[in-house]
């Protein structure tokens, strides 16, 4: 076969560590980077508080040389514990922590100092940010020609990829910056007038559940809203009823990550809720019908109803299992961008896999933090409601009196308690045995859902019923 035909094309990997780190492949005034780092750097070593200028807008993995970017870590850490920064100071530092040959030695940085020019050079630091860049650039697209070339890559999983890593440089080499708090106010002014007009509308997201939607408004966005409970109380019958609600009442577009429960078995529960059918219908045989008018109105109000979900084209499904983090992200945010949605919700928490933030050694807890943190991300970055259902612990099963959930419940919780935005325990008296309350009343089919924490309003109990045969939760 000829060289340069299909074949070798294909079969050829692109070397990450050749293009990015070698500098015949950089631009031509590669030299022009490395003096411009020593030319920042030595700024760094003799101006008084030249760190404050920069601090802002370069980080270390912006250096090309990893001396340089050695160097840069050590004033930050001088700056972080208030030790004023000099030659002589960043000498001594880097030799109490063992890496002053790593920066390249005290003769280097005293070459850095007299060769700096005593003024702060911004036009040096924008070549440093655009070459680190470029290099960042090179990996990217580098990666993304290997993971193209791999048939079991989805395709619009690499582009996905590629958009959220891009994205991440933007942010990265965006500096902070302060809010107009002009133009914020004007901008509260004007969204406050738009809500006072609607009136009887919530500013959310509907539940569907009248006191639960009085109490939050609907679900706001870029809220993180935990649902917790115990296996079997009910969290999925609950979620699925609010989507229903959302899509199909109230025409705003949801999706539900199921790591737990496959599609078909989503689909039959949103029939049953629909249609009253009773779930038992499902798993009967044509002899188990008492009638055959019964089975066939069972078929009638499957296909009815079945109809009802595909038509909307507002619900939207994803039974991957144990799916991670950075790839529900970037599914999520293809959705939102391509089929308008809303709402997102992930049934549930503990089965997700996070993205590799955390170490092997991590503990569980802190898994699930890093999980939450990314939740709540996600649903900032989105500007949508994320709605998370979590396990509780066996906590609650063991503590007497009626059993009520409290935050210090929630399972491996780590900072999930802090990164909601709301938190909700669903309640069935008649799970835990319970069959009257105190007052000698049936608890048969009572639910309630305890608003244990809302950051942006009130707390309360609100009494709700499970129907259990169809599998949702409804106003009392």
């Amino acid at each position: 076969m000829k060289s340069g035909s299909t074949r070798d094309i294909k079969d050829q990997k692109i070397d990450l560590t050749s293009l990015v780190y070698n500098p015949q492949v950089l631009p031509k005034h590669f030299e022009v980077v490395i003096e411009g780092e020593q030319q920042v750097l030595g700024e760094l070593l003799m101006i008084h508080n030249a760190y404050y200028e920069v601090d802002d807008v370069m980080k270390s993995h912006f250096f090309y040389q990893k001396r340089h970017q050695i160097l840069f870590e050590a004033i930050e850490a001088m700056h972080g514990k208030a030790i004023e920064v000099d030659l002589k100071s960043a000498v001594h530092y880097l030799r109490s922590i063992d890496k002053l040959d790593d920066a390249g030695g005290a003769a280097y940085l005293a070459d850095l100092v007299a060769k700096a020019t005593g003024n702060i050079n911004r036009y040096v630091h924008g070549i440093i940010r655009e070459e680190y860049l470029r290099r960042k650039v090179i990996e990217i697209c580098a990666r993304a020609v290997n993971t193209s070339k791999d048939p079991a890559n989805e395709i619009f999983d690499v582009l996905d990829r590629i958009e959220d890593e891009t994205n991440k440089l933007h942010h990265e080499l965006q500096p902070g910056t302060v809010k107009d708090l002009k133009q914020e106010v004007i901008s509260l002014i004007d969204n406050l007038g738009k809500n006072l007009a609607k009136n009887n509308e919530f500013t959310g997201i509907p539940s569907g559940f009248i006191r639960l939607d009085r109490l939050t408004q609907g679900w706001q966005k870029s809220d993180l809203i935990i649902i917790a409970a115990r296996p079997g109380m009910g969290k999925t019958s609950l979620v699925v009823t609010m989507m229903l609600n959302s899509a199909i009442h109230f025409k705003k577009p949801a999706v539900l990550f199921s790591l737990e429960m496959s599609t078909r078995q989503i689909l039959q529960r949103m029939i049953s809720n629909l249609g009253q059918v009773d779930m038992d219908n499902w798993k009967k045989r044509g002899v188990d019908f008492h009638s055959q008018a019964e089975k066939e109105h069972f078929q009638e109000e499957v296909a009815k109803w079945g109809s009802v979900i595909t038509e909307s084209e507002s619900l939207h499904i994803d039974d991957t299992p144990s799916i991670a983090l950075n790839e529900l992200r970037n599914r999520a945010k293809r959705l939102v961008r391509e089929k308008g949605v809303e709402l997102i919700v992930v049934d549930y928490l503990q089965l997700m896999k996070d993205s590799g933030e955390t170490n092997r050694t991590d503990n569980r807890e802190q898994v699930i933090s890093a999980i939450s943190r990314g939740l709540k991300a996600l649903a900032k970055e989105l500007d949508v409601p994320v709605i998370a259902l979590s396990q509780l612990s066996r906590a609650v099963e063991t503590r007497g009196g009626d059993k009520r959930p409290i935050l210090s419940d929630l399972r491996e919780s780590g900072s999930i308690e802090q990164d909601a935005d709301v938190v909700m325990f669903i309640y069935r008296p008649e799970y835990y045995g319970i069959t009257m309350d105190e007052m000698g009343n049936s608890t048969l089919g009572q639910a309630e859902f305890i608003v244990a924490k809302h950051r942006n309003g009130s707390l309360d109990n609100i009494k709700s019923r499970y129907i259990g045969e169809y599998v949702k939760f409804q106003d009392p």
